[in-house]
C-alpha cells in the first residue's frame, strides 16, 4: 500500500505502487555519503541513477530504538530537497513526543546539485509528467540554463526499480510505504494532468473528480489553507499530510 501526500495544496491519497519484479541488467551502486548532512539517527548514501542520470542523496531516519527491536516499520519517501525531509522528522518526532506519531522509516531523497539554479533546473525534469517545449524555454531564461521538463516516468523508474528494492533490502520494513511531496514534487505525488501545478481550482476538481469514482482502495481528502502563499503553506500543509497518514491512536485524557 502506497501513501501518498500531495502536498502542494494538501490533497492526500492513497494508492498502490508495484515493484519491478524483473532482474535488472546491472544493480544500482549505493555509496557512502563523503560530505552532506550529518544526522544521530540517520544513514547516509549516494548514487547515480541510470534512468534520470541525475546523483542522489539518501538520507534514512529510524525510529528510536530501531537496532534494538525487531519489528518492522512503515516507510515515508521524501523525493525533494533535504529541507523537506528534515521539517517532516522534526515534526514526525514532535508528534511522537506527544504520542500521537506512528513510528515510521523516513526516507529523504534530495538531488544533489551545484546551485540553486541547477537544483531547479534538475526538479522541473524530475517531477514534471508531460514535455512543455514553452515552459523549457521560459524557465530557461529564468534559471540560465537547457530546461527538459517530462522527466517523471523516469524518476518513478528510479524509485521503484532503484531506490526501494535498496532501502527494502537493508531496513526492516513492512509493504505499508508513503511518498510526500510538495510544488514540483507534490506534482510528482499527484499524478496530476499537466505539467506545472496550476490554481487552487484544479486541484479541487482533481479531488471532486477522484471522490466522485469511489474507488475502493483510495482515499481522498484535500484542505485549502487559507492566508497562506507557496512559502508559507509548507509547514501546515507537511503537518496535516502527517496527522493524516501516520497520526495512530489519540492519547487518553
Amino acid at each position: 500500500m502506497l501513501k501518498a501526500a500531495v502536498l502542494t495544496s494538501t490533497l492526500l491519497v492513497s494508492q498502490a505502487i508495484m515493484v519491478a519484479q524483473s532482474q535488472l541488467e546491472r544493480s544500482t551502486a549505493f555509496s557512502p555519503v563523503v560530505k552532506g548532512m550529518v544526522l544521530s539517527d540517520a544513514e547516509c548514501s549516494q548514487f547515480h541513477s541510470r534512468f534520470t542520470d541525475h546523483d542522489y542523496n539518501v538520507y534514512a531516519s529510524v525510529p528510536a530504538g530501531y537496532q534494538k527491536a525487531s519489528r518492522h516499520y512503515p516507510l515515508l519517501y521524501v523525493p525533494d530537497r533535504v529541507e523537506l525531509f528534515q521539517i517532516l522528522r522534526a515534526m514526525g518526532m514532535a508528534m511522537r513526543i506527544v504520542g500521537v506519531g506512528e513510528e515510521l522509516i523516513l526516507v529523504g531523497i534530495p538531488l544533489k546539485s551545484e546551485d540553486t539554479e541547477d537544483w531547479l533546473r534538475k526538479l522541473a525534469f524530475a517531477f514534471t509528467l508531460t514535455e512543455s517545449r514553452e515552459e523549457n524555454a521560459s524557465l530557461g531564461k529564468a534559471w540560465h540554463g537547457e530546461v527538459r521538463s517530462g522527466g517523471a516516468p523516469l524518476f518513478l523508474r528510479t524509485l521503484k526499480e532503484e531506490l526501494i528494492s535498496y532501502i527494502e533490502a537493508n531496513y526492516r520494513v513492512t509493504s505499508d510505504r508513503g511518498l510526500a511531496g510538495y510544488s514540483l514534487s507534490g506534482l510528482f505525488v499527484d499524478k496530476g494532468p499537466n505539467s506545472f501545478p496550476t490554481q487552487v481550482g484544479d486541484l479541487a476538481n482533481l479531488a471532486a473528480t477522484l471522490t466522485s469514482r469511489a474507488y475502493p482502495a483510495l482515499r481522498v481528502e484535500s484542505h485549502i489553507f487559507e492566508g497562506t502563499d507557496h512559502l508559507s503553506g509548507i509547514a501546515g500543509s507537511l503537518s496535516r499530510g502527517l496527522k493524516v497518514l501516520y497520526a495512530g491512536p489519540q492519547p487518553q485524557p
